[in-house]
């Protein structure tokens, strides 16, 4: 039984216009609607549509749930999850430039929690091969997770 679940941002919780956060105008993020930020040149940034659902559901099951994103633009995350009111279902937002592992090593170092208890969800193949290379179950996702993608955990 996984102990942690840990998300990628960019095309794996949300989408954005710009592709990736970083790449956008960046904050003040202003919101649209429940599920939707704008930026400051007026493009989006919003929840793949079963995200609100799938973080509540693992949230009430106790589970450990971390943000590991690699990125420029921690402040800008740390301001778009607040203000989609989500980033209290978290107990760690990692979000830097470098390798995912170093995501991991220090997400084993605060929790306690070995990488076999782990559970990573992301959408470049290249941060799964990395993280599976450590021990840790990886789900590839394509075009934004979804709730189907974690029935085994509930």
């Amino acid at each position: 039984m996984y102990k942690v679940i840990v998300f990628d941002l960019d095309q794996t919780l949300w989408w954005c216009d710009s592709t990736w956060i970083d790449m956008s105008a960046g904050a003040p993020f202003h919101r649209v609607d429940r599920d939707t930020l704008c930026d400051k040149a007026g493009e989006r940034l919003g929840l793949f549509s079963d995200v609100r659902k799938i973080l509540t559901e693992l949230y009430q099951r106790k589970y450990q749930l971390v943000i590991a994103s690699r990125s420029s633009a921690g402040g800008w995350a740390h301001e778009a999850l607040a203000k989609l009111e989500i980033l209290d279902f978290f107990i760690e937002v990692l979000v830097y430039t470098g390798s995912k592992v170093a995501h991991f090593e220090i997400i084993k170092k605060r929790t306690g929690i070995d990488y076999s208890d782990m559970l990573f969800f992301d959408d470049e193949e290249r941060n799964i091969c990395d993280i599976t290379g450590i021990g840790v179950d990886c789900v590839q996702v394509m075009g934004g997770i979804e709730y189907s993608q974690i029935g085994n955990l509930l």
